[in-house]
């Protein structure tokens, strides 16, 4: 037995209901006022369920409930002792019609499934030295990220991330030891323009720097590559999209780093704001502040520029104050850099990176002179897949220390992802 489709029902039902109607149009005038109120009565009362059934749109469509309802209805209609009045057949048309929007609407929307997806990130390298004492060649995994994504519900989302490397990447020793840390913890809240996370979460400052770099197999962005902030920490944050321009954002973080134990009860609060004046230019502000004895602040401005997505430009002004809550030690860099990519499988880029501390009271010379300078990279880059990059590239970092020697070096970086 072949199966009543519900257009097929519909077109039955209208094309029979404009032929009546239109066969006794001018006793339609004369309708009985009272008749008119009990049909428009029970019209409303029988819209009432029809929010059930919407929301039932799953079992409707198993079983067929609504075909099965429409062929009923068009048969009590014809058997109907009521049959031949105009306001019965106007009743049936309306609820027919009515049910019509419910029921497609509702067969045109998906119910939800909860899905995850495995997270999986590889950085790896070869490395020539050029000049200085160390001419040692290597190869080095330097980190991985390895993890999961469940949706739970169509508004909530947990991960989990390890971060597996190595703690500290000053030293040679340390690169010979891996550690594993969770990147990110996280339960996140996502509905229409706010977005609230909590647990170990991305840190809003990073993120602007990052997708616009976008090589963070090569090098870290500015803030994370001089630790003026970690990428990660453990709090809560919220973010609220305004318009399509504007966007602010907020977090309530440790301020030690996601590697690191809450030591004390001083917290870091963290505010920014996103701008687009326009489709291919982008600002961001952000503040952190946190307080002990003496207030610790760190501020950063970054703009980048895109052009569908072929060339990319990106500029980054970043100052800290009384760093390590010491009175009066600050440091204070930029960073620009830009790409420009063919046929998304080629590209070639450019950064240059300047770093400096201050001269505080009592010194005569940049208290962390050591660790200032600057560094250059450049380069190639080759897509053979979306998911796999490969780059060769030219690294060098020339401290501001005149007794300290440069390190340059030739590089073969790898990263795979799922």
């Amino acid at each position: 037995m072949k199966s009543v489709t519900h257009k097929a029902i519909f077109m039955s039902i209208e094309a029979e209901v404009k032929v009546e109607v239109k066969a006794e149009k001018d006793n339609l005038l004369t309708l009985n006022l009272n008749l008119n109120l009990w049909i428009y009565f029970t019209i409303i009362i029988l819209l009432l369920p029809l929010k059930l059934l919407y929301n039932q749109t799953t079992m409707l469509t198993k079983y067929n409930l609504s075909g099965r309802f429409l062929l009923l209805c068009k048969r009590i209609w014809i058997f109907s002792p009521c049959q031949n009045h105009v306001s019965m057949r106007k009743l049936f048309l309306v609820l027919a019609l009515v049910l019509k929007a419910v029921v497609f609407q509702g067969q045109d929307s998906v119910a939800f499934e909860p899905a995850g997806s495995p997270v999986l990130r590889v950085f790896s390298n070869f490395v020539a030295p050029l000049g200085g004492e160390d001419q040692k060649t290597s190869f080095e995994l330097r980190r991985a990220y390895m993890g999961y994504r469940y949706q739970l519900y169509e508004e909530w989302e947990a991960a989990i991330v390890l971060d597996i490397g190595s703690p500290n990447d000053d030293s040679p020793y340390s690169l010979l030891k891996r550690y594993a840390y969770f990147k990110i913890a996280s339960l996140t809240y996502n509905r229409n323009n706010l977005r609230i996370q909590a647990g170990i979460i991305p840190r809003y400052s990073m993120q602007a720097p990052e997708k616009f770099w976008g090589r963070r197999y090569i090098e870290k962005v500015f803030l994370d590559a001089y630790r003026f902030a970690p990428t990660a920490d453990i709090g809560v944050g919220m973010d609220y999209t305004i318009n399509k321009k504007l966007s602010v954002y907020t977090a309530l973080m440790n301020g030690e780093g996601y590697d690191q134990l809450q030591h004390d009860n001083t917290y870091e609060l963290s505010v920014g704001v996103n701008y687009l004046p326009l489709e291919w230019l982008f600002f961001r502000m952000n503040l952190d502040y946190s307080k002990k004895a003496v207030t610790e602040t760190m501020s950063s401005f970054f703009t980048g520029l895109r052009f569908n997505n072929d060339y990319v430009f990106g500029a980054e002004l970043n100052w800290i104050h009384n760093e390590g809550f010491e009175q009066g030690t600050e440091r204070y860099g930029y960073s620009v850099f830009g790409h420009r990519t063919w046929r998304k499988k080629y590209a070639v880029f450019l950064r240059y990176d300047w770093l400096q501390s201050n001269i505080p009271d009592g010194y005569n010379h940049p208290w962390n002179l050591a660790k200032d300078g600057s560094a250059l990279i450049y380069g190639l880059e080759y897509y053979p897949k979306p998911k796999i990059h490969l780059s060769l590239n030219y690294q060098d970092w020339f401290p501001a220390a005149n007794d300290l020697q440069n390190s340059k070096g030739l590089y073969i970086n790898l990263e795979f992802r799922l």
